[in-house]
């Protein structure tokens, strides 16, 4: 009895997996053709200023953050805001 329940449950799951192969491709959980998306990161896109410290000295720089790549991956580029003020002041 307990084996022909076995071969029973078998029989349903590969049912199950015909009937999925012949009418489901498969799903693309991520890639290139599928955005991704997150809130928390949603939240970070944009132009900031960042002040803290680094082995005790005061630094400020500034972030812009943006989606790339297809949304697939959030670019930060940070820079030093002296070297910033240095670009905006004609100098290298």
């Amino acid at each position: 009895m307990l084996e022909r329940g076995i071969e029973n449950n078998l029989h349903v799951v590969d049912e199950f997996h015909r009937i999925n192969k012949a009418t489901n491709s498969p799903v693309e959980v991520d890639g290139e053709h599928r955005v991704f998306k997150d809130e928390l990161l949603d939240e970070l896109v944009g132009k900031w200023r960042v002040n803290g410290k680094i082995m005790g000295q005061n630094i400020e720089q500034y972030c812009e953050a943006d989606w790339v790549l297809n949304h697939q991956f959030l670019r930060a580029h940070f820079i030093d805001s002296a070297a910033r003020d240095r670009k905006s002041n004609g100098h290298p």
